[in-house]
């Protein structure tokens, strides 16, 4: 009760703050239109979230949302607190877990003192990927001391076609959504790789032949991510 109180209070406060200190509503925060002065007060509310209305999804098409449907999210802290909200979701543009807290308005929850979450039983945590050496959030498909598949999601938009008569648009903008699947060995720094059978036993050459062995045995498929998952898990075990 305690923790849902909290919850409830936080949001009441970001939302006054919010309210007091800014003209105008943070529409667009996700789409072309965002401004640093949104994006800078966002960062500044104790870390905590803001909120943002969702009108996104009008003037931008398709959705920056990585789950076709919202599901319940638990969100674990830095400070051992869990907290169960229902409606969640992942924003791959804005690379922050939301709730649809009413058909109008979403919250967008600060991350800096999320552990990791999940989204109906899928884990979520921050990695570092060696490439860019940039940290996001990451769906962890398989978790082994030896290797860790995760999936990442990103959404750009696509600006729509203009008259190049009339300078108006005639299409819209619209959101496009991807995704990566990346390699850890050591659960804190990621890879990118791709589903291919080079690639992948190029990542467990230690174990080459027990891996195209069991993979022929099971009639698995080195592109299809089901398997892959069951792939990593096994090898993790030997």
């Amino acid at each position: 009760m305690k923790k849902i109180m909290f919850i409830a209070l936080t949001l009441l406060i970001t939302l006054t703050s919010y309210s007091q200190g800014s003209a105008n509503p943070m529409q667009n925060l996700s789409g072309p239109a965002a401004s640093n002065d949104f994006r800078n007060a966002f960062d500044a509310v104790n870390s905590r979230g803001q909120w943002m209305t969702s009108s996104w999804k009008t003037t931008v098409k398709g959705t920056p949302l990585a789950l076709e449907d919202n599901c319940n999210l638990v969100i674990f802290t830095k400070d051992d607190k869990v907290y169960k909200i229902e409606n969640g979701n992942y924003n791959a543009k804005l690379d922050k877990l939301v709730t649809e807290y009413t058909k109008d308005s979403i919250y967008v929850f600060g991350d800096k003192n999320i552990a990791h979450a999940k989204l109906d039983n899928v884990v979520l945590r921050k990695f570092n990927d060696t490439e860019s050496n940039k940290s996001r959030f990451h769906f962890i498909l398989s978790q082994g001391e030896k290797l860790t598949l995760t999936k990442a999601y990103f959404s750009t938009i696509k600006e729509g076609t203009i008259n190049v008569m009339t300078k108006l648009k005639e299409t819209s903008d619209k959101y496009i959504l991807n995704d990566d699947y990346y390699i850890s060995k050591d659960n804190s720094t990621v890879e990118e790789i791709r589903l291919k059978k080079k690639h992948l036993l190029n990542v467990m050459s230690d174990a080459k032949k027990d891996i195209t062995d069991y993979v022929k045995r099971n009639d698995l498929s080195y592109k299809e991510e089901e398997d892959v998952v069951k792939i990593i898990k096994y090898y993790n075990t030997l």
